[in-house]
């Protein structure tokens, strides 16, 4: 439809962040054996999930952080995106920048 809002999207990708960081992965937890740890407090992102959708499985092609958002920007492992330190610029040549996260969003109407 024409009139049609694209959605809202608010992607958190956070470093070092285990499962056990969010208040709203209790429920997820129940049946795992582990527990959000009590000083765990994150009431206004347990909103947005309780509103929204989370995500409870997840894995990443790498545990190192610069290489695991390119992954997740360019939707390919790092032997092919091969941007692994922050000069590292081979995921924004001509080729592969323009079927990227951010520009596919943008072609689609998002800011």
């Amino acid at each position: 439809e024409k009139n049609k809002k694209p959605l809202n999207i608010l992607l958190f990708y956070a470093d070092d962040w285990s499962f056990r960081t969010l208040g709203a992965m209790e429920e997820a937890l129940n049946s795992t054996g582990y527990k959000v740890p009590r000083f765990v407090r994150t009431p206004n992102i347990d909103k947005l999930a309780a509103s929204g959708m989370l995500f409870t499985h997840n894995c990443v092609t790498t545990s190192i952080c610069m290489v695991s958002r390119a992954s997740l920007y360019t939707g390919q492992y790092a032997s092919v995106h091969k941007t692994y330190l922050p000069e590292d610029t081979g995921m924004y040549n001509e080729t592969n920048w323009p079927r990227t996260l951010w520009p596919l969003l943008k072609s689609a109407g998002y800011h």
